[in-house]
């Protein structure tokens, strides 16, 4: 194990459909996910699949675990002290926070009314404090294309975790 694996985890968070969250994700300090399954809370991954099954039948059996396993990251994977990624899509820049909370569930923490959007969907969360934001032109061009993953909720490689926090000065 080298030294650098020593350093806590980091997660990209998206911020929903065109970042449409992202001003409160760093508003209210969290970040969060948006499958329309209740409280994830005592559940076991066994039960958070057949959530996602009977919720998204109509989709492809491979989205529906890739749903599955992205819930199972936010709800159980990621931990306190881990890094968090957000990313704003329009003006280009990531945001660096540090989880500050286990996962929990608030159907009323982003209050929002929109005409396309539920937005209690995006209640599973975790607190985050939010230490600095940086452009994605800084990232070195070799893993700029990693970060153009679509899935809502990802593990950053351990080369581009340790260029993002050189990037920011936190290594």
């Amino acid at each position: 194990m080298s030294d650098f694996d020593k350093y806590p985890k980091m997660w990209m968070v998206r911020a929903g459909n065109e970042s449409f969250l992202v001003e409160y994700f760093i508003k209210y300090n969290i970040v969060a996910v948006g499958w329309d399954v209740p409280n994830l809370k005592n559940m076991t991954k066994d039960k958070i699949f057949f959530l996602i099954e009977y919720q998204y039948e109509y989709k492809k059996p491979a989205t529906r675990t890739r749903y599955t396993n992205q819930l199972i990251a936010f709800f159980n994977e990621i931990c306190i002290g881990d890094y968090v990624l957000t990313y704003n899509r329009y003006s280009k820049d990531y945001y660096l926070g540090i989880i500050c909370s286990d996962y929990y569930f608030n159907e009323d923490i982003i209050p929002l009314s929109h005409p396309y959007y539920d937005f209690s969907f995006y209640a599973h969360i975790r607190d985050v404090k939010w230490i600095t934001k940086f452009k994605r032109n800084e990232v070195d061009e070799r893993y700029r294309k990693k970060l153009n993953n679509f899935s809502t909720v990802f593990k950053i490689k351990d080369e581009l975790k340790e260029n993002i926090l050189q990037i920011t000065g936190e290594i």
